[in-house]
């Protein structure tokens, strides 16, 4: 049996703890930079512009 020792509680909450960093790191990237340059793409203008000729 695997005994819950101060060493291994401390590795987990380390563990827990870079993984909600890294998470959150990835989640900031995105939502600052990658989305924002696919949602200026000139793709929906196209659309507005052929419902208009029509």
């Amino acid at each position: 049996m695997a005994d819950l020792t101060i060493n291994n509680i401390i590795k987990m909450i380390l563990g827990i703890l870079i993984l909600v960093v890294v998470l959150g790191g990835i989640y900031f990237i995105f939502n600052q930079y990658i989305i924002p340059y696919f949602k200026g793409l000139p793709g929906g203008e196209a659309e507005m512009i052929l419902l208009i000729i029509r």
